[in-house]
């Protein structure tokens, strides 16, 4: 019964024996030097996000041409969504609004740029400055 309880231990005693020889420093090293080369690879090909949003507009600009400012924009979709909530339209007028729509989208394309990472506080300065588009 003893022999029971005492040959897991014998058997964890023998195989884990200490083999310095496996242990090798500079393969330590190597690692070190591939992550400091990933590190500053890392740095040379960031884009800082003006640069990327300065690019993103100069590509929608070349595409769908002068774009409106902010304000233009949020300013325009407001009054096409109150002219678009009235019940009373008729075929023509919905038909008018809607190109009226597409005009005024493809001229705020720069401005449909979501960034899924905003945070809480950058939501609320975007509603601020809507507000104050609006005002």
């Amino acid at each position: 019964m003893k022999l029971r309880y005492l040959l897991p231990f014998i058997l964890m005693f023998f195989s884990c024996e200490n083999n310095t020889k496996n242990l090798q420093l500079p393969a330590s090293k190597k690692i070190q030097h591939k992550k400091i080369a990933v590190h500053t690879a890392h740095k040379e090909s960031y884009i800082s996000e003006k640069k990327e949003k300065e690019a993103l507009q100069s590509q929608i600009s070349t595409k769908y041409g002068q774009q409106f400012s902010f304000c233009e924009c949020i300013q325009k979709g407001d009054s096409l969504n109150k002219a678009l909530k009235n019940k009373k339209l008729t075929d023509n007028e919905l038909d008018r609004l809607l190109i009226r729509f597409d005009e005024i989208d493809e001229k705020c394309q720069a401005f449909r740029i979501n960034n899924a990472n905003a945070t809480p506080l950058e939501r609320q300065r975007y509603s601020r400055k809507v507000k104050k588009c609006l005002q």
